[in-house]
């Protein structure tokens, strides 16, 4: 069980999370995802992660910080998975790598021609299909450039479905699809850490993404970006036609002007969100094929399956 708690108190008794006079058993939660307004206490955060249970803290840009224990960390970030996930980098990168890259260029290609393509002009469909063309023509050469190339093309489709759309702006979102797109995208990377560390894969030693420590946990942004295309993008272009702009607030950033989701609307794309991942997908929700991805990835790593296939939309 999650807790997801944006508004309101949160405290700690005994054994009990306490979310606005609802009590949870620590042993039945398994994350809680909170946002930095929230009435409670950094010693209560504290308390609830030494018990192994992931914090998850947001703010208006998305996704700040994630506080992981000791206790949920044992055998993630040393160990034989470990040792075996740093020698699948060294030794399988560009084959894990392509293969991923593979499935995000298929599955945005299927989401586009899902969603976009009903309402879109033939300039853009061809604009598609030559992307998906070109992707994997280079995939074996440059499979970053063969990514890029699918996502720029997507994006140049947006238009069709919001008209103020001036193409892909994140610091700060310049309007209500780039800030429901980047709201959505750190609430699937949250999920996506969560399943990286159920799987107890190393969440610093990704294959796309360069692995890094100094920002962000790289191997969720892989998993994230598979199925970013199904979830977070098919997501926003659902809400953009239902929120308004009392779902937003405007802000001036260094003498920019962002947009971001207000209370309201941050609380309409969790419900949504989370609505999402409970939906079945060919016999598994998102969440489960989400974390089936990282195991996986994992029997692969440790020599339990001989190959590594990365999800699809059907």
């Amino acid at each position: 069980m999650r807790i997801v708690a944006f508004k309101g108190n949160l405290e700690l008794k005994g054994r009990k999370i306490v979310h606005d006079n609802r009590e949870f058993d620590l042993d039945t939660v398994s994350s809680v995802w909170v946002y930095n307004g929230i009435k409670t206490k950094l010693s209560t955060l504290d308390k609830i992660a030494s018990n192994g249970i992931p914090i998850f803290i947001f703010n208006k840009y998305g996704l700040s910080s994630v506080i992981v224990t000791a206790k949920v960390s044992k055998g993630l970030w040393y160990g034989e998975i470990t040792v075996l996930q740093a020698k699948a980098f060294l030794e399988y990168r560009d084959m894990i790598a392509k293969e991923m890259v593979s499935a995000i260029a298929y599955n945005i290609y299927r989401i586009f021609q899902k969603q976009l393509s009903r309402i879109s002009g033939s300039d853009k469909k061809k604009l598609m299909k030559t992307a998906y063309k070109k992707s994997k023509e280079i995939i074996d050469k440059n499979f970053l450039l063969a990514e890029a190339i699918m996502w720029r093309a997507l994006f140049k489709t947006f238009k069709e479905v919001y008209k103020n759309w001036n193409g892909r702006l994140r610091r700060p979102p310049r309007d209500r699809l780039n800030a429901l797109l980047s709201f959505s995208n750190s609430l699937l990377y949250a999920e996506s850490i969560l399943a990286v560390l159920n799987a107890k894969l190393d969440p610093s030693i990704s294959f796309v993404h360069s692995p890094s420590l100094r920002t962000r946990f790289s191997l969720p942004l892989d998993i994230k970006d598979i199925f970013a295309p199904a979830i977070s993008v098919r997501l926003s272009l659902s809400l953009i036609r239902r929120l308004d702009e009392g779902f937003f607030k405007r802000v001036n950033i260094k003498g920019k002007t962002g947009i971001y989701l207000n209370s309201r609307g941050r609380d309409a794309v969790v419900k949504e969100f989370f609505s999402y991942l409970k939906r079945r997908v060919s016999g598994k929700t998102y969440s489960e094929w989400i974390f089936y991805e990282c195991i996986k990835l994992r029997k692969f790593i440790t020599g339990e399956m001989e190959r590594y296939n990365a999800w699809r939309v059907d």
